[in-house]
């Protein structure tokens, strides 16, 4: 399938996404200050995470644009703007998941040589259902509490205790949380005309905050995979074995560790 659709990128699936204007920007930017404090805060969890990266910043999220807009635009970095449309929202306990497509004006012009259509029909796939895949993204969005007291946060769906509660969300019997206080975000999006990876990630102990990735493809290297016979080339045995070394050196947080509302 990465062969059939380096193809297609050759015959001419470039659209002009990162050129695009940011309309509905999705991510608020965030002061050096602030971004220097919650990254020390964060500094163990982000020196793990960001491994794999190529480059970073720190946002927050437009949550009441999120949740009214049909249309929005992934700022992910000054060159990168991904236009999305929204499909659905499914709504749960506390929480929410998007979906939604990237939106392009020249992808009417998207092109497939006749070894790549020949190449989906024997899979059951047709050139429009391989476009909506590629460009379909989808975000998980969960609702945090902050007690007042103490500042600490805790998802909207868990008692402060830590379990499951049995109250009703907006129970009098919780006075001292201000509910719905901020919303995190997690997801990942493929800049699919050129093959790049971005992630979107609350930071563990300020999930007010999250961190906007680029993924480097030079330290990546195949994982979770489901067969017993796999035997990983020379290089990506160098790269695996490379960050599990590194891995190893990350400091690890007190397991008590306040997760803060803000700063």
């Amino acid at each position: 399938m990465n062969k059939l659709i380096k193809t297609v990128f050759l015959a001419g699936v470039i659209c002009g996404w990162s050129l695009c204007f940011a309309q509905n920007p999705i991510f608020l930017p965030v002061d050096d200050q602030k971004a220097k404090e919650v990254s020390e805060y964060n500094k163990n969890f982000l020196m793990g995470q960001l491994y794999f990266s190529k480059r970073h910043r720190i946002v927050e999220i437009d949550a009441d644009l999120l949740k009214r807009s049909k249309n929005i635009t992934l700022n992910l970095f000054g060159d990168i703007n991904i236009p999305l449309k929204r499909e659905a929202i499914k709504e749960g306990v506390g929480s929410l998941t998007w979906v939604g497509q990237m939106q392009s004006a020249d992808e009417e012009g998207a092109t497939f040589p006749p070894e790549a259509e020949a190449y989906l029909k024997e899979i059951g796939f047709t050139p429009e259902m391989l476009l909506n895949h590629l460009k379909r993204v989808t975000f998980y969005v969960n609702d945090y509490d902050v007690n007042n007291k103490t500042g600490e946060a805790v998802p909207s769906a868990i008692s402060p205790k830590g379990t499951m509660s049995q109250r009703p969300l907006h129970s009098s019997e919780l006075p001292d949380f201000t509910r719905n206080a901020f919303v995190s975000f997690y997801g990942r999006a493929n800049y699919f005309p050129t093959g790049q990876d971005f992630m979107i990630m609350p930071l563990m102990y300020s999930p007010k905050y999250h961190v906007v990735y680029e993924l480097d493809n030079e330290k990546r290297f195949p994982t979770n995979i489901d067969s017993d016979e796999y035997v990983p080339t020379p290089e990506n045995k160098r790269k695996q074995d490379a960050h599990t070394e590194f891995f190893r050196g990350v400091p690890r947080d007190e397991e008590d560790k306040i997760i803060k509302g803000d700063f």
